[in-house]
Parts: C-alpha cells; structure tokens; sequence
C-alpha cells in the first residue's frame, strides 16, 4: 500500500499542475500527471471498468523516470515521502479512486471560470478545435488545447458540482480549495492543506513536473488580466447563471454583482425607421422606434466621472468610515451650502424623510393642515400624512403651476401648521406673496425645491434659502444623481442643528435623546457619488439646454402640441423637463397620446396626471380611484389643476436621450398629426385600457 498518496484534480486552466507542483516542493516529493501517463501505456485497461486498479496506477507512475527524477531515488516509495499526482480528466471516478486506495486524498482545485475561459481561448486563439469549429466558451473544444479536454462552462459547471459533492460525502479524504485563495496567499493554502494531510513540510527543493502550465497562472494578477479579456457578454451571463448557487464562490464578486442584475447585452441604441403607415406604429404591431432593452426614460440618471467616483470611495478606505456622518457627507453638506448661498445644510437619505423631518419641526404642533399644491407628485401627500398632519390641496397658478397665493389667501386659516409650497421645474414659487401671508397668519412656508436645482432667482440669487427651509433630492432620476438621498438648505442655524439630530434618532450625545428622531443619514457611498455629480452639474445643465432647445426645433410648427417655456421666474435655469402643453386641437387625447408613445419605448408620461384633491388615501383593496385624501376631507373645483393636469405630457430626457432621439420623436408627431384621422377609429376600436 501507499503510505500517503494525494490526487490533485481540476479542470483544465485551474491550476492544478501549479498547486501540485507547490506541494512537491514542500514535500520533497514529485507531481506526476497522471494522464500522460495513463496515454502512454496502452496496455492500461480501460479506466472505467470495475475491475481497475487505481493504486497500482499511481505506483507506476510514481515509479516511471520523472516520478523517480523528482524524488531524487530509484525507490520513491522508500522516502516515506507522499506521492503526489495530478489529473485534469477522471472526475467521475472519484469515489472508485478513493475506494481503492485507502491512503489517498483528493485536492481539488477550482479556478474562476471566467479566467480559465479567458486563459483558453488566449491559449487557442482564432485557431479552432480539432474539428475545425469556432472557439465556444459555453461548450468548449474536444481536444487540441495542448492541456487535456476542455469543457467550457458548461463542463466547468458539471466538474465543480461533481467536486464540492465529493468534498460533502468525503469530508476527511476530499478538500476544494479555490485558485484565488492559492494566489492570494500560497503559502497558507500550503501550509493548511499538508496539515489537513497530517504531512510535516520538508525541506524545499527542486522539482520537476510534467505537461505543467505554470506560466498561465504564475502571479496574484492573472485572474484580474483574464477578466479584462473575456467579453463582458460572456462574464456576466456567467455571473448570471451563478449568483445565488454553490459555484459562485469561486466567481469574482464584480461579475456575480453585475451578472445579478444583467438582463442581456446592451440594445441597439439606433433609431428606428419613420413610420410609413399606421401599421408601422408599435401599438399596433410594427416596429418600435427605440428598443425594448433601451427605452427613452424620463429622469436625468446622470453618471458621474468613474474615477471620481472612486477616489470618493478609496477616502472611505482611508477613513475607515462608511455612515454616520463621515467625511464625505461632511465635504457634500459644505460643497452644498457654497453652491445655494446659504448657512447650513442638512443631508439625509432621501428627500423625502428630509420633508418628513422638516414638516415636524418647523410646523406649527397647535395645528393640523399642511397646505400642497394639488397640482403636484403623488407622494407629497402622503409625506405629510408621515409627519403626522393633514393634507389640504390649494390650487396653482396658471402659468408658474405653483400654489397661487390668491387661492391660498382664500385657503389659510387657523387650522393650517404649514405650507408645503413646490416650485416647478418652469417657474419658482411666488415666494414674496408666500412669504407676506405665510408672516400674516403665523405660518411657516417651507419650499419642495427638488425640480429647482441649479436655478436661480432674476437677481441671480441661488433657489435654497426661501421659506423656513427647502428640500433638495439626490435621486439618481433628479438633477444630482447621489444614487439616493436629499438635503434640507435652510439660514435657521437652530432648526438645522435639530434637523441633524433628528435624521440619526433625535441623539444628544451617545447614550441619550431628545426628541422623537429617525434613521436618515446618508451613507459615504452616495455621498461620494453626490460630490462626483456635483462637480459636471454644469455641464449637465448645458446639455439639458441642448436637449431642451432641440425639442423646440423639433416640434416647431406641429399643430396642437407646445414646447411649454421656461418662465422668467427664473434666471438661470437647469433645463430637467421637456414638456408638451397638448391643446384641444391636437386630435388624440392626451392619454392615447402618450398610451401610442409608450408603446414606441418613449417612457413619457401623463404630468401630474389626477388632480391630487380628488383622491382619497384610504382605497378600498384594489381601488386606485382616491389614494390621496382623508376620506372626511371635501375639496373644492380647482379649475386650473383640473385643466393642467388633463394636457401636459412628460417627454424622456437625460442623459440616456439623443438629439437624434428628439429628432425621431417630433417626426413621430408629425405622423400621428397627419395619420390621426386614421388612427383614432382604430385605437378606440381596441378598447385597451388607457395606461
């Protein structure tokens, strides 16, 4: 019998030949490929039947002229020493190989599937298989790669399993180490794997191994260089097939991370053809004017500098600090207070706990209304419902659509805490007229500026010290994309340092509290992505213009729909919206208008599509007629939300829209214009629910 025997196993491009060779060395002994081996002795029996005999396999292998030359003895079984052999093929056998040799432990080494994809198709080249085939990563080649089969990954994926089941059923004679962790740190992996053998290291020499492909894997950087190499396609679809099962520990957590959301290769991001005729609309069957895995959004979704990006993120390395109120969200809130001219600014994790936290401080607690516009998004409301008020819906004004002060004059009285006041992306509040009657009747005005970022007031004033406060958002959708967040910019040096005790659960020191508090402290990751947004907000503004004014060019002359102005209310403004004022001459409603547009992957929107004081914020199940207002509360006719809300279109912008994009979409409107006597029979016919 062997005294000690260890079979090293893999695939090949995994190692296997490296990690043997490292064990030899320790052991003064020698790593035997074992398949050569078995290829050139014909008179072997065939290796899969029953009667085989394994161990006298490995004695003659051990004893052949290069196990002898590595063991520096005619009679390597006389050094006590354990005999090492490797093997890319015979996984199947395993449990036959242990069965009859009762000295042996199985090593298993299991690479990256991505760097050994990329290892052998470097190794192969353009060249193809044996059979003349193209190189497959999923399939493999049958031989030819100068290193055994290789299965691709499917064969990887079959191999693996086959091993970490063998270490499941043999845990004392089966171990699997993966080739990273060799690479990290070798001599640990060695160390550790000869005292799970019982083996004492000897001392180091020379060694000589066989059919070795030590270069392909001989230094820590070999699996970063292979996954630059592999097509991102093909490493995220491995990621993909992996994340969330037992193999994915050997997969590098970038590609299990970016394969957990990848839904396929990026789109085409091309046009599609003008329409010709109605047919040729996506609604009713043709082709769409963008592609379904690349739709024409709404929102900024603006991407910072990478390097920026991360060099924010090796100061969170650096400081050792990745949340409560660390270095970066300290740069952000002073990089902020420069940029809107105020005192202090407050960040916490979204805007909307920031408006959640500010409507409880700064309302007034002997009353119960916080007064919105009801021309507005749908879940301002429900913020105030958070904070513990009442919403009460005022009507806006016709050209700014924000809250008109005549209507809120009519509106005010003693049962209103605060007003919510929101300026729109077209125009700012009417803040001196809020600002006298908010004074008049003992009521703070706080201001949802989040659509006001980067705008500034005639006398070129920065939006963010009005009211008590404002609130900003650092949505990945809004102008500066923090992933998540928001901000609260206000001159109240005492309400600010409220604010901050509220967002990290009302603590006044460590141990103790002083108010009712929350858990909204931005963490350094978005605060990091936040400071790199803020430094090309400039130039996102400029190429929001850009967009902007192609709009105007675009739709010039279509009869029926408006580029709607960005007002004088503002001097300097950010451009976030393009939107379309749909007249009563336009012949489709506005709803068909943008149900057909959709359909094209052109995500625009109905703008502020139910009037909000129409709604009721306890449905029944399944009812989405009321979700806004109390039930007891009764509202009146506002005339102008009511018309607003029926004729504005949200168009796509951002980053991710093209001026060609713009181009595609005002000649889209162009034929809907000119066909529409066509299309709308046929639409109405459908009777599909207008989304």
């Amino acid at each position: 019998m062997l005294e000690t025997a260890i079979w090293v196993t893999g695939t090949p491009f995994s190692g296997v030949e490296l990690v043997a060779s490292a064990l030899a060395e320790k052991c003064q002994s020698s790593a035997v490929a074992i398949d050569p081996y078995l290829r050139s002795n014909a008179d072997i029996a065939d290796v899969t039947a029953n009667g085989f005999e394994w161990e006298s396999v490995i004695r003659s292998a051990i004893g052949s002229p290069q196990g002898r030359q590595g063991f520096g003895t005619d009679d390597p079984a006389g050094t006590g020493r354990p005999a090492i052999v490797h093997s890319l093929r015979h996984h199947e056998a395993y449990s036959d190989i242990l069965a009859k040799v009762g000295s042996l432990k199985i090593l298993a080494v299991v690479a990256n599937p991505v760097a050994s994809i990329a290892t052998w198709l470097d190794e192969i080249g353009p060249a193809a298989g044996s059979d003349g085939a193209s190189p497959d990563w999923r399939g493999g080649a049958a031989e030819g790669t100068g290193n055994g089969a290789f299965g691709g990954f499917e064969d990887w994926k079959r191999i693996t399993s086959l091993q970490i089941d063998g270490a499941r059923r043999h845990p004392d004679r089966f171990r699997v180490i993966p080739l990273d962790a060799f690479q990290e740190n070798r001599d640990a992996v060695v160390e550790d794997v000869l005292n799970w053998l019982g083996i004492e290291p000897g001392q180091a020499r020379a060694h000589l191994t066989s059919d070795a492909d030590a270069p392909a894997f001989d230094g820590p950087a070999y699996a970063a260089n292979a996954l630059d190499a592999v097509d991102p396609a093909v490493r995220f679809e491995i990621g993909r097939e992996l994340v969330g099962t037992p193999l994915a520990r050997f997969c590098d957590t970038r590609t299990l991370a970016v394969g957990a959301g990848w839904t396929g290769p990026p789109a085409d991001r091309n046009v599609g053809k003008a329409k010709a005729g109605i047919d040729d609309l996506a609604f009713f069957g043709g082709p769409a004017l963008f592609q379904r895995g690349a739709p024409r959004p709404i929102g900024q979704l603006v991407q910072p500098s990478a390097e920026a990006f991360s060099d924010a993120v090796d100061t969170i390395y650096e400081t050792q600090r990745i949340s409560n109120n660390g270095h970066l969200v300290q740069s952000l809130e002073e990089r902020l207070k420069a940029y809107h001219s105020v005192r202090n600014c407050v960040v916490m994790a979204s805007a909307s706990l920031a408006i959640i936290g500010l409507l409880q401080l700064a309302s007034r607690t002997d009353r119960r209304n916080i007064v919105l516009p009801a021309f507005t998004y749908v879940g301002l409301p429900h913020l105030a419902r958070w904070a513990g008020f009442e919403p009460l819906f005022c009507d806006v004004d016709r050209t700014t659509h924000t809250i008109s002060p005549t209507d809120l004059e009519r509106l005010i009285g003693d049962d209103v805490a605060a007003v919510l006041a929101v300026h729109q992306v077209n125009a700012p509040c009417h803040h001196a007229e809020l600002t006298e009657i908010g004074d008049r009747h003992g009521v703070p005005i706080i201001y949802d500026s989040v659509h006001a970022l980067g705008c500034t007031l005639p006398d070129g004033t920065p939006i963010g010290a009005l009211g008590v406060a404002e609130v900003f958002s650092l949505h990945a959708t809004k102008m500066l994309n923090g992933f998540e967040g928001g901000y609260i910019t206000t001159n109240d040096d005492d309400l600010a340092e409220r604010l901050r005790k509220v967002r990290n659960f009302g603590y006044r020191n460590e141990i103790s509290t002083e108010m009712i508090g929350l858990n909204a402290k931005l963490n350094e990751i978005h605060a990091g992505f936040a400071l790199a947004s803020l430094d090309e907000i400039d130039d996102v503004i400029r190429r929001n213009k850009e967009r902007y004014d192609r709009y105007k060019a675009a739709f010039d002359g279509i009869p029926g729909v408006t580029i709607l102005p960005y007002g004088e209310g503002y001097r300097d403004k950010n451009f976030e919206f393009a939107l379309i004022d749909v007249s009563e001459s336009w012949p489709l409603g506005r709803d068909e208008t943008v149900q057909l547009l959709r359909a094209e992957n052109a995500l625009a929107r109905q703008y502020y599509n139910e009037p909000l004081y129409l709604h009721s914020d306890y449905p029944s199940a399944g009812n989405r007629q009321k979700p806004n207002l109390p039930q007891s509360v009764v509202m009146p006719l506002m005339p102008v939300t009511d018309a607003l809300s029926r004729r504005i279109i949200q168009m796509p912008v951002g980053e991710s829209v093209s001026l060609e994009d713009i181009d595609a979409m005002g000649e889209w409107f162009r034929f809907i214009s000119s066909t529409a006597s066509d299309i709308i029979p046929r639409l109405r016919e459908t009777g599909a629910p207008v989304w």
